[in-house]
């Protein structure tokens, strides 16, 4: 039976068939033994290649993306191991410290630049408002491309063959991070700012929508937020608008100039009328303002009926001009 198989008589003790006899040291097996064995490990292979509900979820590439992940592992670590090894021979800077170093080189020179217009109002006091307002705008726009100087300088960076792709983001975010404080917007006029930003709300308005300035409030909302302007007389007659231009001008004076702001109204019941139905409604519709205001539609500290802090530090104190007490502690703003 073994010559039939073409194998060697051991094989079947290989195999694990059990004989069906023995006599003396002659070992006998037969055919159906073999059979029933062969079969039954056939069946178990064919068994074992289908998935079953328990295998459904095999994944025939998972011995590769095993392979790809310890690949990455080490590839990950080389690179690790690489920049430790920058950093001890000082040829490499972290980029922490890179973000610390320029935050405070551009903190001192914006420091300087945000002086310089009254400087220069001090020192030559016959220079007009407009030649200050166009120096602070060439101030602005230079130093807005300084901040900017990440992106000016990618063209320079990708003709460098050594710096990698991850290098190149990890710097790009360190210099705009360190030069942000450099930042500074366009200044603009309360006309110009309220054109683009103001919004007129709907429970203090006629018609809800933007604001658009009508030709003869220019020159009153523009010598609202002036400030060569210390006061702004207005005779006026009832429905100019005169409430919605004092509302633009502090949204002007609190986020674009950074200004703390002051209001007061005949009795305190009108300060908190005032407080509810314009500045609070204002504070809600104008996104540039709104964005100061973290604590808006919740009960905050820094959100009460007299007085709101905003998240660039200004406030705005609306009260009542008939306490003297009142008076007396808000004197120093005035």
């Amino acid at each position: 039976m073994a010559a039939s198989l073409g194998i060697s008589v051991q094989a079947f003790d290989k195999w694990g068939v059990k004989p069906v006899a023995k006599i003396g040291r002659s070992v006998y097996f037969d055919c159906r033994s073999v059979l029933d064995l062969k079969l039954a490990e056939l069946e178990a292979k064919q068994q074992s290649s289908q998935p079953g509900d328990d295998d459904m979820d095999f994944d025939p590439l998972l011995e590769h993306k095993r392979e790809q992940e310890e690949y990455l592992l080490t590839k990950e670590r080389r690179i690790g191991q690489q920049q430790k090894n920058e950093l001890a021979a000082r040829k490499g800077v972290p980029s922490e410290f890179a973000i610390f170093t320029l935050s405070k080189i551009a903190a001192e020179i914006a420091a300087i630049l945000d002086t310089l217009p009254l400087t220069m109002k001090r020192k030559h006091p016959d220079l007009e408002t407009r030649h200050l307002d166009t120096l602070m705008r060439e101030l602005a726009r230079a130093r807005n491309q300084a901040s900017g100087l990440d992106s000016l300088c990618r063209s320079c960076w990708m003709t460098t063959s050594t710096v990698s792709i991850q290098q190149l983001r990890e710097w790009r975010r360190s210099v705009h991070q360190g030069l942000l404080a450099l930042f500074r917007p366009a200044p603009l006029t309360a006309v110009e700012w309220a054109d683009e930003n103001f919004y007129l709300s709907s429970e203090s308005s006629y018609h809800e929508g933007r604001w658009t300035t009508l030709h003869f409030q220019i020159a009153i909302l523009n010598a609202m937020g002036n400030d060569e302007i210390r006061t702004v007389n207005v005779v006026k007659s009832a429905r100019l608008g005169y409430t919605k231009m004092l509302l633009a001008a502090a949204g002007y004076l609190l986020e674009h100039k950074k200004r703390n702001i002051l209001t007061f109204s005949p009795t305190d019941t009108d300060a908190e009328s005032f407080m509810k139905t314009h500045m609070e409604t204002m504070v809600r519709d104008v996104p540039v303002v709104l964005e100061l205001a973290p604590w808006h539609g919740m009960k905050h500290r820094d959100n009460t009926l007299s007085a709101k802090r905003f998240a660039n530090g200004k406030q705005v104190f609306v009260h009542g001009a008939r306490r003297p007490v009142t008076t007396a502690k808000s004197r120093w703003m005035s």
